[in-house]
């Protein structure tokens, strides 16, 4: 493995260990804007270093790092600072772990299965797809629990 794909993989590892802590969380919090403020940071690093990889070419994972780069622009243009945006927040973010966590098991697969390509990638992508569908469908329709505070909801 070169430096920039060693870099790569480190940034996704500390960049998903910081996503598990803010998505179990509370929302609102100082805390989670400063963890928030650090996984922008190392996924941007994780895009730009996939980016920048060419061992075999343009490949899926280059699209995947734009589309990555695109849903995390689009969080961060919904900040919940903006009134009425913190369940489209919300939501862009967890498409957003999802794509990070999609890529990390689709080039796991590749890597496994190098004479199956391109299933791999498209069977891991489209599962996590349909996982994060259906999270960001249950986070659209709950409903606050009684008596929370307003830093807990997701509208």
């Amino acid at each position: 493995m070169s430096v920039l794909g060693g870099l790569h993989v480190a940034a996704a590892v500390l960049a998903l260990a910081v996503a598990a802590i803010v998505l179990v969380r509370t929302k609102g919090t100082t805390a989670h804007v400063r963890l928030g403020r650090i996984y922008v940071v190392l996924l941007v690093l994780v895009d730009a270093f996939a980016l920048l990889t060419y061992e075999n070419g343009i490949g899926p994972f280059h699209l995947l790092a734009v589309i990555s780069l695109a849903t995390l622009t689009a969080g961060l243009i919904w900040s919940p600072r903006r009134r009425g945006s913190r369940q489209i927040h919300g939501i862009l973010m967890i498409w957003s772990v999802a794509g990070l966590v999609g890529a990390g098991l689709a080039q796991g697969a590749t890597a496994a299965l190098p004479q199956a390509s391109p299933w791999p990638t498209l069977t891991t992508t489209a599962s996590v797809c349909l996982l994060a569908t259906l999270a960001t469908r249950a986070l659209a329709s709950s409903k606050p629990a009684v008596g929370s505070t307003s830093r807990s909801r997701w509208t």
